[in-house]
């Protein structure tokens, strides 16, 4: 699938959540492309954010059948998708709602952050935590500010909302994955639990070959890199010879 794109096509992108994020988490990558080529949809899961009254979901086959719910009548050629962590595996799994209903799929998936969907998660047990040992494990994940940590109203909110979302990713399973007719780009962190040999597994999963970027950094090492990240995702969707 030829990915260049001309001058005059403006491309919706689609961000997924990761675990705990809001409309407003992806803001800093927002604001490093360009408006006049990008027309960008932060999506948000129930329990947060402009959705707060909407009742949590747990499970990530839920969490997709919540947003292809929210976008298929949105998509509109070109469009991409783009998730971290719990968000690249949810924007998989629609990917496969949208094959299996005879949509359009995106001409591109950018997946950060996560091993290939048959990779299980190293995080377990989450619902089985107290309160201390569930604060630090998000403190040792990092991506939650320490005075965030310790504002204990502050908590009272985020908690169950990021619980939710440990628990999604933790007990998500892809033992017979289907490959999806898009190519992907693969971006990991070079200090985060996900190992360069897991990164790859996206492979298995498209018959494009796909394209792996290493960052320094953690599990978030995305909010350090917009700037460079940005410019990944211009250059693979746009001709150059035209941005």
């Amino acid at each position: 699938m030829n990915t260049l794109l001309n001058s005059h096509q403006k491309i919706q992108l689609f961000f997924f959540p990761f675990a705990g994020a809001s409309f407003y988490s992806y803001n800093p990558l927002v604001k490093a492309l360009p408006e006049h080529r990008f027309d960008t949809h932060t999506l948000e899961l129930p329990g947060r954010g402009k959705r707060i009254k909407d009742p949590l979901l747990s499970n990530v086959s839920d969490m997709a059948d919540d947003l292809f719910g929210k976008i298929k009548d949105q998509i509109s050629p070109p469009y991409v998708f783009f998730g971290h962590s719990l968000g690249s595996i949810v924007s998989y799994e629609v990917v496969l709602k949208i094959v299996d209903n005879g949509l359009e799929p995106p001409i591109h998936f950018f997946a950060s952050g996560r091993g290939g969907p048959q990779v299980p998660s190293k995080n377990k047990n989450t619902e089985f935590l107290d309160e201390d040992a569930f604060y630090e494990k998000l403190k040792n994940y990092g991506g939650t500010p320490d005075q965030v940590l310790q504002e204990k109203e502050l908590m009272a909110f985020f908690e169950p909302v990021l619980r939710a979302d440990f628990i999604a990713a933790e007990s998500y399973e892809c033992r017979h994955c289907h490959k999806i007719p898009v190519p992907i780009s693969v971006l990991n962190g070079t200090l985060d639990s996900v190992k360069p040999h897991e990164a790859l597994k996206w492979q298995a999963i498209t018959e494009s070959p796909i394209t792996c970027k290493e960052f320094y950094g953690k599990h978030f090492f995305l909010f350090d890199h917009t700037k460079d990240i940005g410019s990944i995702i211009c250059q693979t969707l746009l001709n150059s010879n035209h941005f």
